[in-house]
Protein backbone atom coordinates (compact mmCIF):
# COMPACT_ATOMS: atom_id res chain seq x y z
CA UNK A 1 0.00 0.00 0.00
CA UNK A 2 1.18 3.53 -0.91
CA UNK A 3 2.13 6.41 1.64
CA UNK A 4 0.10 9.21 0.63
CA UNK A 5 0.75 11.23 3.78
CA UNK A 6 2.23 14.54 2.71
CA UNK A 7 1.77 18.28 3.76
CA UNK A 8 2.76 21.23 1.78
CA UNK A 9 2.31 24.20 3.83
CA UNK A 10 3.56 27.70 2.70
CA UNK A 11 3.55 30.37 5.95
CA UNK A 12 5.56 32.52 7.85
CA UNK A 13 7.52 31.58 11.31
CA UNK A 14 5.44 32.82 14.32
CA UNK A 15 8.72 32.71 16.79
CA UNK A 16 12.00 31.47 16.67
CA UNK A 17 12.39 27.51 16.56
CA UNK A 18 13.02 26.07 20.36
CA UNK A 19 15.90 23.49 19.77
CA UNK A 20 16.64 20.46 21.87
CA UNK A 21 19.74 18.53 21.25
CA UNK A 22 20.52 15.38 22.52
CA UNK A 23 23.41 12.70 21.73
CA UNK A 24 21.24 10.92 19.37
CA UNK A 25 19.28 13.43 17.69
CA UNK A 26 18.71 17.41 17.69
CA UNK A 27 14.83 18.26 17.43
CA UNK A 28 13.47 21.53 16.47
CA UNK A 29 10.08 22.87 17.21
CA UNK A 30 8.12 25.89 15.62
CA UNK A 31 4.72 27.00 14.75
CA UNK A 32 4.13 28.17 11.21
CA UNK A 33 0.88 30.66 10.37
CA UNK A 34 -1.04 29.92 7.09
CA UNK A 35 -3.67 32.93 6.60
CA UNK A 36 -6.34 31.59 4.25
CA UNK A 37 -9.25 33.86 3.02
CA UNK A 38 -13.19 32.52 3.15
CA UNK A 39 -16.23 34.89 1.78
CA UNK A 40 -14.11 38.21 2.46
CA UNK A 41 -12.98 37.08 5.90
CA UNK A 42 -8.92 36.31 7.00
CA UNK A 43 -8.30 33.49 9.41
CA UNK A 44 -5.06 32.27 10.49
CA UNK A 45 -3.81 28.60 11.68
CA UNK A 46 -1.18 28.10 13.78
CA UNK A 47 0.72 24.37 12.62
CA UNK A 48 2.92 22.84 15.06
CA UNK A 49 6.10 21.32 13.03
CA UNK A 50 9.15 19.20 14.44
CA UNK A 51 12.14 19.05 12.20
CA UNK A 52 14.72 16.00 13.26
CA UNK A 53 18.66 15.86 12.77
CA UNK A 54 19.92 17.85 9.65
CA UNK A 55 16.23 19.50 9.40
CA UNK A 56 16.75 20.21 12.94
CA UNK A 57 19.52 22.56 12.11
CA UNK A 58 18.10 23.94 9.49
CA UNK A 59 15.22 25.35 11.02
CA UNK A 60 17.39 26.23 14.56
CA UNK A 61 18.60 29.34 11.29
CA UNK A 62 15.14 30.16 10.85
CA UNK A 63 13.64 33.37 12.77
CA UNK A 64 10.28 34.47 13.39
CA UNK A 65 8.63 36.39 10.63
CA UNK A 66 10.58 34.62 7.42
CA UNK A 67 7.90 33.05 4.99
CA UNK A 68 9.04 29.21 4.46
CA UNK A 69 7.57 26.14 2.44
CA UNK A 70 7.27 22.92 4.87
CA UNK A 71 7.24 19.65 3.06
CA UNK A 72 6.42 17.25 5.40
CA UNK A 73 4.01 14.42 6.56
CA UNK A 74 0.89 14.61 8.98
CA UNK A 75 2.08 13.16 12.10
CA UNK A 76 -0.23 12.10 15.14
CA UNK A 77 0.81 10.82 19.01
CA UNK A 78 -0.60 10.40 22.54
CA UNK A 79 0.32 10.83 25.71
CA UNK A 80 -0.79 10.68 30.08
CA UNK A 81 -1.83 13.97 31.36
CA UNK A 82 -3.16 13.99 34.67
CA UNK A 83 -4.51 10.47 33.54
CA UNK A 84 -6.04 11.55 30.33
CA UNK A 85 -4.81 11.05 26.77
CA UNK A 86 -3.97 13.48 25.48
CA UNK A 87 -3.36 13.64 21.53
CA UNK A 88 -0.96 15.93 19.39
CA UNK A 89 -1.06 16.57 15.74
CA UNK A 90 2.13 17.97 14.20
CA UNK A 91 4.05 18.70 10.70
CA UNK A 92 6.91 16.20 10.32
CA UNK A 93 9.36 18.54 8.24
CA UNK A 94 11.55 16.57 5.40
CA UNK A 95 12.35 19.00 3.82
CA UNK A 96 12.28 23.37 4.95
CA UNK A 97 12.62 25.81 2.20
CA UNK A 98 13.03 29.61 3.46
CA UNK A 99 11.46 32.09 1.07
CA UNK A 100 14.55 34.16 -0.72
CA UNK A 101 14.20 38.37 -0.39
CA UNK A 102 14.52 39.61 -4.07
Amino acid sequence: MKNFNQAVIIGTIARKPSVFDNTKHKKATFTVIEKSKRNDQEFSNYIPCEAWGSMAEIAESLEAGIICTIIGKVKSSSYEKDGQKVWKTVVDCMNIIPAVPF
